[in-house]
This record gives structure tokens, sequence and C-alpha cells, in this order.
């Protein structure tokens, strides 16, 4: 057994000693950081240039089984490098090539998670679609043609549609990437899409939405309910299904306000309730009168009803009265449609479902402040009351806006 240096014992004693950063006597930029676990690394500390701010270089990860005179030798070749030639340390590490799949995870965390509410829906079409087929391409080496290829395969294995959504998400990482300097090139633009879009348009007959409304009454969880809410109001799965207490304020008519956090576009909505649809809600309330919310899962810590639950109920009632083309959305449309037929305006319509995204930049959102409340509650009432009077088999009543 070769004895060791009196060098090689104070290093090996520094290296089992607590965590600290040591300086190398005769080599002032010169460090040795250990870990306090029995490791450490071997590193410099220079100024890339004069008055810049200082960095740290890794010289070694190993510092316990490194040679000393090795990384002497390093450390001087690459500051003698630096006096004389300006030449950074760090742009001698060899760089590793980010791939797709860094770039995502990248956007997602920094962009997606920031400014768009439904990243998590992006982060779940990733996995299942694009990270086994790109994941793990070097992003600066992906082209036209191998995007194609990944796209075409996504529309024969799943379906063109998913194909397009895939597009969409691959753009849209590619278009981050170039504004963030990440890539010189954007090759996702002008892709043709596999999947030919068309624009849904589907409502219930009255014979149907009689079907549909009885097969509600057989549910017996919280599904039925908030089914039933959302053809009278008009609102948004996600919205109904998250109802806190503190969002129903009393009073003639209650409303039920919802806080920009809970709205796709941002903007607080207030839904004046009519009186089928409050006492649904006030049902529900009675019944979770000690959880914050309105519709709770049956879970130990308070969490909202799961909405996907909501969505398979839905879909298994249109396949039993033989309307499989038919989604859950439909019925914000049938709703829209039936404020239609008694005569609401557009303008109302849309302020009853909250679909002024562009309000904010408008002059006319400037002066005009009027919430809107009573007409809102007019065109609510008027399409409660046909609805109720479609499911029950009478005629439709012939009230007007």
């Amino acid at each position: 057994m070769s004895k060791l240096s009196p060098n090689q014992i104070i290093l090996r004693r520094a290296i089992n000693g607590a965590r600290a950063v040591h300086s190398i006597a005769k080599h002032p930029r010169l460090y040795l950081a250990v870990d306090g676990r029995g490791g450490g690394s071997w590193r410099i500390k220079y100024r890339p240039r004069p008055a810049a701010t200082q960095r740290w270089h890794t010289l070694s990860d190993d510092a316990r089984n490194a040679n000393f005179d090795d990384v002497v030798r390093k450390a001087t070749e690459l500051l003698t490098n630096l006096t004389l030639h300006g030449v950074d340390p760090r742009a001698t590490r060899p760089r590793r090539a980010d791939t797709f799949d860094d770039t995502f995870k990248a956007w997602l965390e920094h962009y997606a998670k920031v400014h768009k509410r439904s990243w998590a829906a992006d982060d779940k079409l990733y996995l299942r679609h694009v990270e086994r087929r790109l994941g793990n391409d070097a992003t600066d080496a992906i082209d036209r043609p191998r995007i194609i290829e990944v796209l075409d395969d996504i529309a024969i294995k799943a379906t063109p549609l998913q194909a397009n959504r895939c597009q969409s998400l691959i753009s849209a990482v590619f278009s981050w990437a170039l504004d963030e300097g990440r890539i010189r090139s954007h090759p996702a633009l002008r892709i043709r899409r596999r999947g030919q879009e068309t624009q849904r348009e589907f409502v219930l007959t009255y014979d149907q939405l009689r079907s549909f409304w009885k097969e509600l009454d057989e549910l017996r969880d919280n599904s039925s309910t908030i089914l039933k809410l959302l053809l009278f109001l008009g609102c948004r799965l996600g919205e109904i299904a998250g109802m806190r207490h503190d969002e129903i304020r009393p009073g003639s008519p209650h409303q039920w306000v919802l806080p920009g956090d809970r709205t796709k576009n941002g903007l607080a909505h207030i839904v004046p309730l009519p009186p089928a649809a409050a006492l649904l809600i006030q049902s529900a309330r009675d019944e979770a009168a000690r959880n914050p919310f309105v519709f709770p899962a049956r879970r130990i810590s308070p969490t909202p009803f799961d909405g996907n639950h909501v969505s398979r109920q839905c879909k298994a009632i249109f396949r039993n009265i033989g309307i499989d083309h038919m989604r859950l959305h439909d019925l914000r449309h049938q709703a829209a449609t039936g404020m239609a037929e008694c005569g609401v305006p557009l303008d109302i319509r849309q302020l009853v479902q909250n679909q002024i995204t562009g309000r904010r930049q408008t002059i006319g959102a400037r002066y005009d402040q009027h919430d809107y409340l009573m007409e809102k509650l007019k065109a609510l009432r008027l399409w409660e009351n046909r609805l109720l009077a479609i499911v029950q088999d009478r005629a439709p009543p012939t009230d007007r806006y």
C-alpha cells in the first residue's frame, strides 16, 4: 500500500469533513467544494471579463479520486487562455443538445403554466402522443419532414383530429423556443392539417330532451344536479362542478358570483339564479353544508366533484337515447339555442354565458359599466320555463324577451 503524501492527507481530511468551500494555497483561484457527505468537486472562480460578475466553473465532480496535479494543470491552462486570449472556461464545456422533451418541459414550466389555464391538458396530450415519437430528438435537428412523419403516424394510430391538436402543441413549443433564442428556425410553420375541422352544431330535439331529462332522474349522485344546471344556466362544466358556498349570494334573486380565476376568459361573472336552478343549488348546499364545495367529492380532504365522472355519465346517457354524436359541451349550445328561441338578443345571450373575451379592449366596455343582472335573469327565467315545459311534455310558453 503506497504512502499518502502530506497534501493527499490534508485533502482527504477536508473531503471527509463538513460542508464547506476551501481555497487552495499557491493556487488562489482554485477551490475544493465539499458536500459534507464524503464527496466534493474541484472548481475555479474567475471573471470572464474585467468588472464582470465572478463565475464558477467545475473541473471535476469527483474530488476524492481526481489527481491533484492534473486538476492544477487543467486550472492553469484554462485561466491562462482566459488571460491571454479571453476564452471563457465555460465555453470549453461540451454542450449537451436539448431534446424536444427538454424544450417542451421548459415551455410548460416557463410559459404554459404561467399563461395557459389549459396547461394540464397540453401536458396530457404530449405524454399520450408526442413524447414517445419526438421526445428524444434533438430540438435543433428536427426538420419539417420529421414533424410530418410524426403527425401522419398520430393521424393513423389515433385520429386526424388528434394529430391537429398535436400539431398546434408542437408549433406552440417551437414558437416559444424561437422567441427565447433556443432555435434559429421554426420547422412546424404552414404544415397542412391532417384532419378536416368541422364546426359542431348539435342540439337536442324536444323528444330527445325529454328522454335525456328522464335519464337524469335515474342518476343518484351529484351528476344529475350538475347536468340539470348545465342546461338551466348554460355555464361550463368546471365552473358548476367547482362551485363553492362562498360564491352564492342570497337575495332576490340569489346570485352566483364566479371569480375571474374560475372563468375561461379571466373575467368575473355574476349569474342571477332563476327559481328552479336556485332550488337545485340550495338542496345541494344543504347536503354539503360542512364542505367548502357545493358539490364535494367523496374524499377526506375538501375536493370538488370530478367533472370527468359527470362527462362519462353524460356520454352514457347520450348512448342510451341513441345520439352518440353528442357531447356534454353541447348542453351549453342547447341553453344558448333555447334562449334564442325565447327571443333573447345575441348580446344578452353572450353576457349570460360570459362570452365577452374582447370586452376589456373595447371603448364600449369603458363607458358601459352596467352589470345587466335583470336582463340576464329575464333571459334565464324564460329559458328555464321553456325547458321545464318541454321535459314535462307541455306546450312551451309563448312569452318572449
